[in-house]
């Protein structure tokens, strides 16, 4: 028997699904419609029109699916991305880390499929979905993972009608529904009732949720309202009292103090997976957010209902019309008879079958008979039927109302059209962009809104010590270890590094060119730089060759990096600083070094005058040129020459005993 706090909860759920459903139900048809008439095969035509010309042509000539297409490539070439700032006054910064995670998240669940799903749907019908979950990693792991999750069906998600944010994160309750074969439905919850619904053994069943051979089964989240206590911390910390207060004594010992407390209104979402008889599991989702994301078109209130729609909305009855003055120009012309020969029967006595067969004959030469009576005559062809401009003329007319309602014109699709210049056709087709852009700011908002929940899930979900995979904006990986216990060597007290259940963090979303484009362009820009002032370009060079989509570049970075070093003309990263003592092991170094100091003392004065060969005196002026520009890979080259020449020479050593030249 159902429990009674169960039964209120199943009833409660039945009511709100029924009133969002009703509430939403107009925007539903409306975008089902949509979606049919950009996808179906016959989609273009009314069963009424096709009914009233049946037998007729009802051809589909489709110019919305263009401007759609055009909408949805220019979101593919440029994905907005979520991007995680410090709010401030945190200890640690870990807004890349975070960034870092998050892209890692999206790329493990292909993240990229679920924006790009909904993206298409909203520019179609005005509405997609994508959802948020939190699962284990693997079937042989318990660590936990964040995951983001495609919705096919959008018209399976209702969310509460009050809300009146665009997100819906000001809602109180949303619903995934799914239909399941009654048959998998008893394997999946053997123990789980499929028709009594009230307790009472009626057998009564709830019309739209049991049917003949399926049930409906629906996930059921609702914000929960609590109170609970916040604490203020010495460190600056805010925390959930209830979190705290299991390790108060240890913070007491490591001097982190409660300074300031207060009791805050809150709320829990709390998630059931029910039928209308049976609540078949439950939980508590990790995050104050309902974890389903709504993507929206171009959106109204109309008198306190909120109506969405796509772009070919208002391009319907434009692409019905159209199609139909197409099919009827072809019609019309194709029913008209073919222009007829007129001739006398004198004429074409004893050619009759040559003549009736002269519309499917390929015959080179047509006879005919002159008419006595007629002398000089001959059969003649008479013109053919008219054109039929007027249908021509509105078939145009719907053409360009087509364009007029998506705010697509001939020039943002890379066709020819009334503009010449390349700057009046860049001006146009930013028009397109202009119109449309609500599609793009209203992903946007749902992306920030996805970047909001998985901020907000990251501290409850990944909340022991672990190594994450962080990706970087250009696709490199690293690895990070989090929530890290060590033990701090000035007070000899544990301490978390990298904790991230500490700071508070907000999000952007950023949009504009791809990664990739936008190296390109980089690149494109540091080659015209490079071209113009060669002396700033040595400089860039680096930075130049990291643009480059080379293989081996990452190496190439490395060593030019080293003699921009030597030379003084970047600064070094930690990591480089580190590697430098390595590198001054080399035996060649110090004497290098000491050649510099000393060029211009009297050995070196020395060391040309026994220099005679002109080998090793062009070896010397290299070495001169090598230390007066500070040129370390030239020096080596120089230095090795001198040694290699001097070898075949006496050197007069002037210096002291043990000691080098000059000293």
């Amino acid at each position: 028997m159902v429990k009674d706090n169960d039964k209120a909860i199943i009833q409660e759920a039945k009511k709100r699904f029924k009133l969002a459903q009703d509430a939403d139900n107009e925007n539903r048809l409306h975008a089902l419609d949509d979606i049919k008439f950009v996808h179906d095969e016959d989609g273009q035509w009314t069963d009424e029109a096709r009914s009233a010309r049946r037998g007729r042509p009802c051809m589909t000539f489709d110019h919305t699916s263009a401007a759609l297409d055009q909408v949805i490539g220019d979101y593919l070439q440029s994905r907005p991305g979520i991007k995680v700032r410090n709010t401030g006054g945190n200890p640690e910064d870990l807004a890349d880390v975070y960034t870092g995670l998050i892209r890692n998240i999206e790329s493990e669940s292909t993240a990229r499929d679920a924006y790009a799903t909904s993206f298409k749907l909203s520019a179609t019908c005005g509405y997609g979905v994508w959802r948020i979950l939190a699962d284990y990693e693997s079937d042989d792991s318990f660590d936990q993972c964040v995951k983001i999750q495609k919705v096919a069906n959008p018209f399976a998600v209702l969310f509460d009608p009050m809300a009146e944010e665009t997100c819906k994160h000001d809602g109180n309750y949303a619903f995934v529904e799914s239909v399941l074969d009654i048959e998998d439905f008893k394997a999946q919850y053997p123990q789980a009732k499929t028709g009594e619904i009230d307790g009472s053994g009626t057998g009564t069943r709830d019309v739209g949720w049991f049917l003949d051979d399926a049930i409906r089964v629906v996930e059921y989240f609702r914000k929960k309202p609590v109170k609970k206590t916040i604490c203020k911390l010495s460190n600056g910390v805010v925390a959930d009292k209830t979190e705290i207060t299991p390790v108060i004594d240890d913070l007491m010992m490591a001097g982190v103090q409660i300074i300031a407390e207060r009791e805050v209104d809150s709320h829990i979402v709390e998630w059931f997976k029910l039928t209308a008889a049976d609540i078949l599991e439950r939980g508590e989702f990790p995050s104050k957010y309902i974890p389903l994301v709504p993507c929206y078109g171009k959106t109204v209130n109309i008198e306190g209902k909120t109506k969405y729609r796509g772009l070919v909305r208002k391009a319907k009855d434009a692409q019905r019309s159209y199609n139909y003055h197409r099919s009827q120009t072809i019609e019309v012309v194709a029913l008209q008879p073919k222009a007829p020969f007129m001739a006398t029967p004198a004429m074409i006595s004893g050619f009759e079958q040559q003549w009736k067969n002269i519309n499917t004959s390929n015959a080179p030469v047509i006879l005919y008979k002159p008419d006595p009576d007629l002398p000089g005559a001959r059969p003649t062809r008479e013109l053919p039927p008219a054109f039929p401009q007027a249908l021509m003329q509105e078939a145009l007319t719907a053409l360009e109302d087509i364009k007029a309602a998506t705010g697509i014109h001939n020039a943002a699709l890379g066709m020819q059209s009334n503009e010449t210049s390349g700057k009046a056709i860049r001006e146009r087709k930013l028009e397109g962009d202009v119109a449309n852009f609500e599609f793009v700011d209203n992903f946007s908002l749902a992306l920030e809104h996805t970047g909001k929940i998985i901020v907000d899930m990251i501290p409850r979900v990944y909340d022991t010590e672990r190594v994450l995979r962080i990706v970087g904006e250009d696709g490199a990986e690293s690895f990070e270890t989090v929530n890290q216990t060590v033990i701090d060597q000035a007070t000899g007290q544990p301490v978390r590094i990298n904790d991230l259940a500490v700071g508070k963090y907000d999000v952007t979303v950023t949009t504009g060119p791809s990664y990739s484009t936008r190296r390109t362009e980089t690149a494109e820009q540091l080659t015209a730089v490079m071209q113009a002032n060669p002396q700033l370009g040595m400089m860039l060079s680096d930075l130049w060759i990291k643009s480059l989509d080379l293989v081996g570049a990452d190496d190439a970075v490395k060593r030019v990096r080293k003699m921009l070093i030597s030379q003084g003309l970047v600064e070094p990263t930690e990591e480089e600083q580190q590697e430098m003592p390595q590198q001054q092991q080399d035996p060649m170094e110090p004497v290098i070094k000491m050649l510099a100091l000393e060029k211009a003392g009297a050995e070196v004065d020395k060391l040309k005058a026994d220099a005679d060969d002109k080998s090793a005196a062009a070896a010397l002026k290299t070495l001169e040129y090598a230390t007066a520009t500070n040129n370390a890979a030239l020096q080596q080259a120089a230095l090795a020459q001198l040694v290699q020449s001097m070898q075949q020479q006496p050197i007069i050593n002037t210096t002291q005993p043990g000691g080098l030249p000059g000293q």
